[in-house]
């Protein structure tokens, strides 16, 4: 089974789903699609808009392949069944998304783990997944510099809160120093 999911994301994801139907032509193996906001149809596979979580992890279990938007927790999730995602990432220039924060992500991740940015560079992926190695491991989300940074950001976001309260305090100048700091 081959489970294309596209988060959960208020932006349709018409590209993902359209990639999905196209899949389920080409292949006799079923396909299921978590569509998220999107209404495209996909009459070739199962489709699901929102899926409660226990059946979205039986179906990462159960699944030979998964296509994923870049959404950090579900590559995770897919990591933590060893076994390597496909990412498609959401892109501004299609209305997927705000800005290309998923683009910017998925080229940083392991160089083990595929990333699709064209509809039309899947099929080489789905039709023969990279294999899970020792090399690619669950995220590991803090380190001591992330902890560090997380925690002067933290500092930052509590100092912004605090300035909205105090009009003689500026944002802005707030958010400068932060920067100059942290270069």
């Amino acid at each position: 089974m081959i489970f294309f999911t596209a988060g959960t994301h208020e932006d349709p994801f018409h590209r993902l789903v359209r990639a999905a139907d196209a899949c389920a032509q080409r292949t006799q193996e079923k396909v299921l699609v978590q569509r998220g906001h999107s209404q495209w149809p996909a009459p070739g596979c199962a489709v699901f808009d929102l899926l409660p979580s226990s059946e979205f992890e039986r179906l990462i279990k159960e699944a030979r392949v998964v296509v994923t938007h870049a959404g950090p927790s579900t590559i995770d999730r897919v990591l933590q069944e060893k076994k390597v995602p496909i990412v498609f990432p959401r892109q501004r220039r299609w209305g997927e998304h705000v800005d290309d924060h998923q683009v910017w992500f998925a080229r940083r991740l392991h160089p083990g783990i595929p990333v699709v940015l064209e509809m039309d560079d899947l099929p080489m992926h789905l039709e023969s997944p990279p294999a899970w190695n020792d090399q690619l491991r669950p995220m590991t989300w803090v380190d001591a510099e992330d902890d560090a940074l997380g925690r002067d950001f933290g500092n930052l976001v509590e100092a912004v809160l605090s300035k909205r309260r105090d009009p003689n305090r500026s944002v802005r100048a707030t958010l400068r120093t932060w920067i100059r700091a942290r270069r």
